[in-house]
């Protein structure tokens, strides 16, 4: 008698949806229209004090540069984030596959 290899099957993934708008996107442009609200609302020059650094500035360019330093930061994070996750994912699968002995 000869036995076949069966090989399991695949793990059926759910199919994308596509709702339209991402609601990220939706709230992320409702941040950015408050923001440019505020700021245009806030013109007059303040003083900025870090550590040893003084300077002068209009509230706009302050509010505007706090911003975008915010979303630099978080995508740094977020793009670490990411790497850990899928480097502990593939270390997960490995282990698996060590322990099923494939």
């Amino acid at each position: 008698m000869h036995e076949e290899e069966q090989t399991p099957e695949p793990i059926p993934q759910p199919a994308p949806q596509k709702d339209g708008f991402p609601g990220g996107l939706i709230v992320g442009l409702l941040v950015v229209a408050a923001l440019v609200v505020f700021a245009a609302q806030n013109t007059a020059p303040v003083e900025v004090r870090f550590l040893s650094f003084e300077a002068n500035a209009s509230l706009i360019v302050v509010i505007l540069i706090s911003a975008a330093g915010a979303v630099i930061a978080d995508q740094i994070f977020s793009v670490m984030f990411r790497r850990r996750r899928r480097r502990r994912r593939q270390d997960k699968e490995e282990l698996r596959r060590l322990r099923d002995g494939g």
